[in-house]
């Protein structure tokens, strides 16, 4: 997501803040510190440097050091695609999901689709928290038909056991290809693979 510092004025209590923009939700953090979800958000305006809404009865002004406040009214109102859509799961889709979803967002999409399993599946989800969960995600995941997605979902940024690098690597050396990146939450992103064909 982005970021930038801001001045917030929250119902006249103001204070300096850290604003990050995220996939579904506005998070402020120092001074005044609010998780805001755009859904949440009323009658949202970008002026120059100047972002104004309400939400839960508040006025509220975030005025930032650049002019990027139309921007970022544009994106809260204009939000991403639902993370169901992004992972390819609409009502009834057989989906197989390896792991428990440690994100509500996560939850929230798998519980649009059925169960399946790996050979009948039209979607393949895992949560990967270790190397050795890795390694069995792809050693099952050898029994999806053609053309079936693999999402692997992991956490964001430095200091976890497993990274977006990581997950390539050894995808990619066991005849994976990386195909699309997606957000799952503020703290989760989501790899899409499918099998690379031979001809």
């Amino acid at each position: 997501g982005r970021e930038s510092r801001c001045d917030c004025n929250w119902d006249g209590i103001s204070a300096k803040s850290r604003a990050l923009l995220e996939s579904s939700e506005l998070i402020l953090r120092g001074g005044i510190s609010k998780r805001i979800p755009f859904a949440a958000m009323r009658n949202v305006h970008g002026l120059q440097s100047d972002l104004s809404f309400r939400f839960d009865g508040a006025s509220v002004t975030l005025r930032f050091p650049w002019p990027i406040a139309v921007s970022w009214a544009k994106r809260i109102s204009s939000p991403p695609p639902a993370l169901a859509k992004k992972l390819g799961i609409s009502e009834g889709t057989a989906v197989l999901f390896q792991g428990a979803p440690s994100s509500e967002e996560l939850q929230a999409a798998l519980g649009i689709g059925n169960a399946a399993s790996w050979s009948n599946c039209e979607v393949a989800v895992a949560e990967i928290h270790t190397t050795e969960q890795l390694d069995e995600v792809l050693r099952s995941a050898t029994a999806l038909r053609d053309g079936v997605s693999l999402w692997t979902v992991f956490r964001k940024g430095r200091g976890h056991a497993v990274s977006e690098t990581l997950i390539r690597d050894t995808a990619r050396q066991l005849g994976w290809r990386d195909s699309k990146v997606a957000s799952v939450s503020s703290d989760w992103t989501g790899l899409r693979f499918v099998k690379k064909r031979f001809e």
